[in-house]
């Protein structure tokens, strides 16, 4: 029996935003469901972060992402992990997010300004990246 492949659903890069926006509602719910007493408590006998400081770093990372980039677009401000609240929090990841998947839909038009995505600052010094490379 011949098997012909389904036609995949959708484009690669509208699954790609569509997972990132699934992603960011499940952070918000996170944050809504969170209680308040567990923002900012810290694990006994390790050094780790605390929840606070774990979205802060979320955050602060998508806009380092778009200031590398798409510089064209006007960045949100950082979050402070050590005074940040959850609503704080909830509103900056809602910001960055917003912005990340302009960003990757800009990427994936041929037309688009973001033409490099790097990973990292290293990764600005010379090595270029772009958005669906494996490297």
């Amino acid at each position: 029996m011949n098997r012909v492949a389904a036609p995949f659903p959708c484009e690669l890069g509208e699954a790609m935003i569509e997972t990132y926006a699934v992603n960011d509602r499940i952070n918000q719910l996170i944050l809504e469901s969170l209680d308040p007493r567990a923002w900012r408590s810290t694990s006994y006998g390790r050094k780790t972060r605390t929840i606070a400081a774990i979205f802060a770093h979320m955050h602060n990372i998508r806009r380092k992402w778009v200031r590398l980039s798409a510089p064209h677009l006007k960045l949100p401000a950082q979050l402070d992990r050590t005074r940040c609240t959850q609503q704080q929090a909830g509103r900056a990841l809602a910001d960055s997010a917003r912005l990340c998947n302009e960003m990757f839909s800009e990427a994936m038009d041929p037309k688009g300004r973001v033409k490099h995505f790097p990973r990292d600052g290293w990764a600005r010094a010379g090595l270029r990246v772009s958005p669906w490379s494996p490297t």
